[in-house]
C-alpha cells in the first residue's frame, strides 16, 4: 500500500523580516565642558617708576585680581633686590582682604632704610587658586631724617639740622655736616641699645689728620649722655667708647670700647691699635659700621663703594654694651678731638638688631 506525504507550509504571522538591521540607538548629548577660568594679576597702581616718597611708611596699593571668586586675599613682597631673596633683605605680609572699591591697599609697618630704593609685588588668592605676581614695581624711600625710638636716619645733606643737635660746626648742601674745631660734633640721644647697628659716611680727610693738634681724631664716639660736659667724667666713665684715626701712623686706627667697667678684664676696655692698611685719602668716600649685641662688637669700614674691610671684632664676656643715657656723636667734643675743617659726616643712621 503506497503511503502519501503531504507537506504543508507554515505561514510566519510576523509583521516584518527577522533578518532586518536594528534601529540605532541614539547617542547621549555630551556634557558641555566648562570654560577655563581666566585669573588676571593685580596691576601695581602706587607707588611706581621709583617715585621718590616723602613719607615714612609706605602705602602699596594695586587694581583688584580678576577671575577669583569668594572671599579673595592678597600677598604683598618688598626687597632691596629685584628677585626678593629670602632673608633680612626681604620682607612680605600676606592675608591682606581684598578691598570691594576695586583696589587693595597695604601701609608697609616697619621702619625702611631711608632714601634706598625698594621693589615690591603683588598676588591675589582664594585659597584655592592663586593669580601670577604682578608687575614688579619699585619706588625710594623718603630722604628726610627721623628717629622712631632706637631707630635714626639722619642724612646731614639737607642744608640744616633735622634730627641730631650740633655743637658748633657746620651743614654743607648736599654734602653733609663738618665739624670746624675740634670741639665741635653732633650727637644722637636713644634709649639704650644693647643690640644695634650704627653706620655713616664720611669724606674729605687724609692720613694723620690730628698730627698738627698733637691729638689722636674721633670719627665716632658712645657713652652716658650725662658725662659730655665733662673731659675727666667721660675719660674714666666704665661706657665710654671711641674710634680714631692715629696723628703718628699713616693708615693707623685706634678703639677704645668699655663695657661697664674700667681696665683690662671682663667688664672693662677692649682696647685696639691696629693698621687695616685703609688708604685715607679726601678723594674717597668710607662707609664706617659699628655693630654690637649681647656677645660683642664688630668694626668696619667700607671704601667708595666696595664690600666692608673688617678692622676689630670682640667679645663682651656676657656683659653686654648697655650705657645709660645712651648717646652717640659723630666726633668726640668731651675730649675736643673731633676732626676740624676736614672731615665732612653725611648719612648716619641707627637700627635695633
Amino acid at each position: 500500500m503506497a503511503i502519501l506525504v503531504l507537506t504543508v507550509p507554515v505561514l510566519s504571522m510576523g509583521c516584518g523580516n527577522s533578518n532586518a538591521p536594528a534601529a540605532p540607538t541614539p547617542a547621549p548629548t555630551p556634557t558641555p565642558t566648562p570654560a577655563p577660568v581666566v585669573v588676571i594679576a593685580p596691576v601695581p597702581v602706587s607707588p611706581v617708576g621709583t617715585q621718590q616718597l616723602e613719607v615714612l611708611k609706605p602705602v602699596l596699593q594695586v587694581k583688584n585680581a580678576t577671575g577669583l571668586s569668594g572671599s579673595v586675599t592678597y600677598r604683598f613682597e618688598w626687597s632691596e633686590v629685584i628677585d626678593f631673596p629670602a632673608g633680612s633683605r626681604s620682607d612680605f605680609r600676606e592675608g591682606v582682604a581684598q578691598d570691594s572699591s576695586g583696589t587693595t591697599s597695604f601701609e608697609i609697618p616697619t621702619t625702611l632704610g631711608a632714601n634706598t630704593i625698594l621693589f615690591w609685588r603683588a598676588r591675589a588668592t582664594n585659597g584655592t587658586t592663586t593669580s601670577d605676581w604682578s608687575k614688579t614695581e619699585s619706588f625710594k624711600t623718603q630722604n628726610k631724617g627721623f628717629q622712631v625710638g632706637q631707630t635714626i636716619f639722619d642724612p646731614l645733606t639737607n642744608g640744616g639740622p633735622e634730627i641730631g643737635k650740633p655743637i658748633g660746626g657746620r651743614f654743607i648742601q648736599g654734602q653733609g655736616y663738618q665739624p670746624m674745631s675740634t670741639n665741635d660734633g653732633i650727637y644722637y640721644d636713644i634709649p639704650t641699645c644693647g643690640s644695634c647697628r650704627a653706620e655713616f659716611d664720611v669724606t674729605n680727610f687724609g692720613k694723620k689728620e690730628g698730627e698738627g693738634y698733637q691729638k689722636d681724631l674721633k670719627w665716632f664716639t658712645m657713652g652716658d649722655g650725662n658725662t659730655w660736659n665733662n673731659f675727666g667724667a667721660f675719660r674714666d666713665h666704665p661706657w665710654k667708647m671711641h674710634f680714631e684715626q692715629r696723628a703718628d701712623l699713616n693708615t693707623a686706627v685706634k678703639l677704645i670700647w668699655r663695657n661697664g667697667g674700667g681696665g683690662d678684664g671682663e667688664p672693662g676696655d677692649h682696647t685696639f691699635k691696629g693698621d687695616p692698611g685703609i688708604n685715607w685719602t679726601s678723594s674717597s668716600v668710607f662707609h664706617f659700621v659699628f655693630d654690637w649685641d649681647a656677645g660683642g662688637f664688630r668694626v668696619s669700614v667700607g671704601v667708595d663703594g666696595g664690600g666692608q674691610i673688617p678692622v676689630i671684632s670682640d667679645g663682651f664676656g656676657g656683659h653686654p654694651y648697655t650705657p645709660p643715657n645712651h648717646r652717640i656723636e659723630l666726633g668726640c667734643t668731651p675730649r675736643g678731638e673731633s676732626f676740624a675743617g676736614s672731615a665732612i659726616f653725611r648719612n648716619f643712621s641707627v637700627a635695633p638688631r
